[in-house]
């Protein structure tokens, strides 16, 4: 039993705001608002009837040296927080504008203490063993049938679960609270038939759970006896794992590299996954694998006991569904763009034709998604509740994730509509909110879930030397992918932030300034020269685009290439004119074409059939590319020539994301077990010699696919930059057991 006492909330009309957790309600409901305006909020109430000025408001927002576009970003967090309060800018009830200076909170605030409230928490059991000492946990009142049914949430009432005899503070309590119970005749059942449990699961040190990045995946068995769930090994490379619950040993399951967002069979006997472009089904007793479906980006996929799979073909997709025998997909959601772009995590109910499935937009990163119920009858989907996460079906509720906690709602099938009660299951549960995806999954009887992490998931940027020795720190804490180095060495170009993916620019004085505000970006690629570096960007479903950004201050950005379809550019050419492009086609395929800046075509390159490739770069000279490809099952490194490439080497059998020293004598790459690796190269006579392969250090990296993008090279091949990989905990999972 929990006791808060000591914090304080402020209350203005219908709306409260507690002071320590940011957490805004409204008449008892609790609402949606993110960092940044929460901490807004907090500071005009805070200084209510004063004003707050906006330079006062950047440097809460945005400490540390990190620059933005301030104005665009207040402003964004000012009209959430309005959109929230259901206030009107012109006429104010809670939030005026104070016209070039900044805001007053106008409305009357009653700041005071937080009522004492009693929370009820299940017993947990937090070892895989019992504990050798019989004294060591003590459960001493456990729900009473009757009260369950009339408070009707479904949720135990468990008073405490304390250590030793320190439960014996709570008498008082406990005999207060019985003896208004004593006019029900009620038999209070066994303690150890009704018993909620959490069984804390660890894995062994070498196997690191994936929680973010396309490799994810955590699924518990329908009969709740085993977990499949994506991670590392010693050799840092993702795929599925497989574990008997709760006492048996993890094993890697063959055939499974790469595999990302597993669903279990009905029966429990096969798997569904996605791995590369398509969509797959294995039988576990012998490990045979049939492909079902091309896909582009699968994002979750739910297997019905009628031999129906539903899936979501990509990123921003509606929801697909086809026979578990394969065939041709078909549509069973239409995206309702501007509201969503994306429809994913698909999860059938137990009659195999009503399912869930989570709505959100990526132009709208900061909002929440919306789960909708949907039929296979067809119809009308139907709004149920706002998300962070994908949602699960379990006990005929749904369970998702709201602010990292993990909620469960019963729902009313016939009628469409949940209970506006909630349980909360577990308070802190690991999720990727880039992907809006939640490391839980249920059974008919269970719950597993990850727990999320004490230490921030987020990157560092660290130089180190050739050998290996870390030099130094670069700018920031922060979450960073795909970096690119100016080749004078002076600026970092990188795809920063998450959920929101903007660009950003990290100076030589570590500061820091953000480029991008809207949409979703990546990819940084610098010009030859340093004047200038090019990204992606696309917002809403078919608009794509590659953006350059001039150095030059007076400059504006300028896009160079729109389409339907999703493209990056890798690579420049040293003329600075001519760039290669990367295009992804249909069913997975992808273009690789020469595009010019100057007449603005594009001209084919390689084949589609000889990829998927990689990384693609050009050499110093310019009469090179090289990039890796998996075409061969492994990851393999190559060089070709150019503008004709009839000239390819192999370089290594292991090795992805190449960079080229400053005068084309030496390649580096990511070979074995995340080691950074290099070879000479020597040009004779128009063709290349290479040396053999060199181990120079191991880089703490995050795994594929950010791997690839991760580390880059000063011109001289002196120093390695690289973004590391965060500080992790043991790997974990929890799993619940007689919740109701």
């Amino acid at each position: 039993m929990t006791l808060n006492g000591n914090r304080q909330q402020a209350t203005f009309g219908v709306f409260r705001f507690d002071l320590s957790s940011n957490e805004l309600s409204k008449s008892g409901i609790r609402l949606r608002l993110e960092d940044k305006p929460s901490l807004v909020l907090r500071r005009l109430i805070e200084k209510s009837g004063q004003i707050v000025t906006r330079k006062e408001l950047q440097e809460l927002l945005w400490p540390d040296g990190v620059f933005v576009d301030f104005e665009h970003g207040l402003n964004k967090a000012i009209n959430r927080l309005r959109a929230v309060l259901g206030d009107d800018r012109d006429e104010p009830r809670f939030i005026e504008t104070i016209s070039r200076r900044g805001y007053r909170f106008v409305a009357n605030v009653k700041i005071s203490p937080q009522p004492p409230n009693v929370e009820f928490v299940p017993a947990q059991i937090i070892a895989e063993q019992p504990p050798s000492n019989a004294e060591a946990t003590n459960i001493f009142l456990v729900a009473i049938p009757e009260i369950q049914q009339e408070n009707q949430t479904g949720r135990p009432f468990i008073l405490a679960s304390e250590r030793k005899h320190t439960w014996r503070r709570f008498l008082p309590i406990v005999a207060a609270g019985m003896v208004g119970l004593t006019i029900t005749a009620v038999r209070i059942p066994s303690i150890r038939s009704l018993r909620t449990t959490r069984n804390v699961i660890s894995l062994p040190s070498q196997i690191r759970l994936t929680t973010t990045s396309e490799n994810l995946g955590l699924a518990i068995s329908p009969d709740g006896s085993r977990v499949v769930f994506s991670a590392s090994g010693s050799d840092n490379q993702p795929s599925l794992w497989l574990r008997r619950l709760p006492y048996g040993q993890p094993e890697a399951i063959p055939g499974t590299d790469g595999a990302s967002f597993p669903f279990w069979s009905p029966d429990g006997n096969e798997l569904g996954f996605f791995v590369g472009s398509e969509l797959k089904r294995m039988n576990l007793r012998d490990h045979s694998t049939r492909t079902l479906c091309p896909v582009d980006s699968g994002r979750g996929g739910t297997w019905s006991r009628s031999g129906i799979i539903l899936f979501a073909s990509g990123t921003r997709s509606p929801i697909f569904k086809i026979s578990a025998e394969g065939g041709t997909p078909v549509p069973v959601t239409t995206l309702d763009e501007p509201h969503f772009t994306t429809h994913r995590w698909p999860c059938f109910f137990p009659d195999g034709r009503h399912f869930v499935f989570l709505a959100a937009s990526h132009d709208r990163s900061w909002a929440p998604g919306a789960i909708f119920l949907g039929s296979l009858d067809g119809g009308k989907q139907r709004l149920l509740a706002e998300s962070d996460s994908n949602p699960v079906t379990f006990l005929g509720s749904v369970m998702f994730l709201s602010h990292g906690k993990l909620i469960s709602q019963p729902l009313d099938l016939e009628k469409g509509l949940v209970d506006a009660r909630a349980n909360i299951i577990a308070d802190a549960v690991d999720y990727d909110l880039g992907l809006w995806y939640g490391g839980f999954s249920a059974s008919t009887s269970k719950i597993l879930y990850r727990p999320r992490q004490i230490v921030p998931n987020s990157n560092t940027l660290v130089w180190f030397d050739r050998n290996g020795n870390k030099l130094g720190n670069v700018g920031p804490r922060g979450t960073y992918r795909e970096i690119s180095l100016s080749p004078d060495g002076n600026t970092i170009a990188t795809r920063c932030g998450d959920p929101e993916s903007n660009i950003c620019l990290v100076h030589p004085d570590n500061t820091v300034t953000q480029i991008t505000q809207t949409g979703t970006n990546g990819w940084p690629v610098w010009s030859d020269d340093s004047h200038f570096f090019s990204y992606y960007t696309h917002a809403g479903n078919t608009s794509h685009s590659v953006i350059v950004k001039s150095l030059d201050g007076a400059a504006p950005s300028q896009t160079i290439l729109t389409s339907s379809k999703s493209m990056v550019v890798t690579s420049w050419h040293p003329d600075n004119r001519h760039a290669l492009l990367l295009t992804d086609l249909d069913n997975g395929v992808r273009e690789y074409s020469i595009f010019d800046l100057v007449t603005k075509t594009t001209t084919p390159y390689l084949s589609p059939s000889t990829g998927p490739f990689e990384s693609l770069r050009f050499s110093p000279d310019g009469h090179w590319v090289a990039y890796s490809t998996s075409s061969a099952g492994r990851d393999e490194l190559y060089v070709v020539s150019y503008p004709n490439p009839s000239v390819r080497y192999l370089v290594a059998s292991k090795g992805r994301g190449p960079k080229w020293r400053g005068d084309g004598r030496e390649l580096y790459f990511v070979g074995l077990g995340n080691a950074l690796n290099f070879v000479s190269i020597t040009a004779e006579r128009g063709a290349l010699k290479f040396g053999n392969q060199h181990r120079m250090f191991d880089i703490p990296i995050p795994p594929d696919p950010w791997d690839v993008g991760a580390f880059d090279v000063t011109r001289d091949g002196a120093r390695v930059l690289v973004v590391t990989a965060p500080t992790t905990e043991p790997s974990q999972l929890i799993l619940v057991s007689n919740l109701f």
